[in-house]
């Protein structure tokens, strides 16, 4: 497979706060940045924009049957891309921000691109304190597949995006290594049992007593020479990052925006991330 690309010069950016703006203005441009989360570098979109989308899909030769997940920092723009049920709530509650994307029924501002055409969208909340700044200064959700060229290793720095996507996008902001190494956990969490469609850092053993049951998604045996349309991010071709999985603590990550690294792990650490109305959890 193989997109054709104007070539541009891939901007370097560093964590302060004037290259964070400009970060912002590329995206709010319709362009695209490679940020850091938590899990892995991703590369980042204006998840409103059809137009912004497809230069994701472009320049990691991704093809549209996978869908994207997407990125938010605050309850509005949780709303504003999905529909939350009451177990999603309790997950929400429990992991957030953290590497879980749940599978969510969609609205109507989110295209066919992000989500392949079905009706769920993976929706996430990054701990990292430079996505969240990156997405509360551009006053939108993110699109954000992992930013390498797709079936290739999911980029922990800077370097490795360039590695893989200089002169393919906009720019990419330099936060450091990230610390998971893998990309999120994918759930489902209004089947009943929950269904797990990508292992990460949060595992069924921490998820089952949040929200009950989890099942593993088993794929349908390929029936075509083309694959249909995913169920999901994270169920195609497999390019994790060769390093271990980081244990996720059972507590939520502090992320406060004017710290390059996350700091460690509180009982109360949503509040230094990003506003959240959401509420207490409570046995499923």
């Amino acid at each position: 497979m193989n997109y054709p690309i104007p070539p541009r010069t891939t901007e370097r950016l560093t964590s302060s706060p004037k290259d964070i703006s400009r970060a912002a203005e590329i995206l709010r441009n319709g362009g695209t940045v490679a940020f850091p989360t938590e899990t892995v570098y991703g590369l980042g979109a204006n998840a409103l924009d059809a137009s912004a989308v497809e230069r994701i899909f472009l320049a990691k030769d991704r093809p549209q049957w996978d869908p994207l997940i997407i990125h938010v920092s605050n309850r509005t723009m949780l709303d504003e891309v999905a529909t939350v049920s009451a177990k999603a709530e309790r997950l929400i509650e429990a992991f957030w921000p953290g590497p879980l994307t749940l599978l969510l029924p969609r609205t109507r501002k989110i295209s066919d691109a992000v989500t392949a055409g079905r009706p769920l969208v993976g929706v996430r909340m990054p701990a990292h304190p430079l996505a969240h700044a990156l997405i509360e200064s551009t006053g939108h959700p993110l699109a954000a597949p992992s930013a390498n060229r797709f079936g290739r290793i999911s980029p922990t720095t800077a370097a490795h995006v360039l590695q893989d996507l200089d002169h393919r996008i906009d720019a990419v902001l330099d936060g450091g290594a990230t610390r998971v190494g893998v990309e999120s956990t994918v759930l489902d969490p209004d089947q009943s049992p929950m269904v797990l469609y990508r292992p990460g850092a949060i595992t069924p053993a921490m998820l089952e007593p949040i929200a009950g049951p989890v099942t593993i998604y088993q794929p349908p045996q390929q029936t075509t020479s083309e694959p249909q349309s995913q169920p999901s991010p994270g169920v195609g071709i497999r390019h994790y990052a060769p390093a271990p999985v980081s244990s996720w603590p059972t507590t939520k990550t502090i992320c406060n925006p004017n710290s390059p690294q996350p700091s460690q792990p509180t009982a109360n650490a949503s509040a230094s991330c990003s506003p959240w109305a959401g509420p207490s959890p409570t046995p499923p």
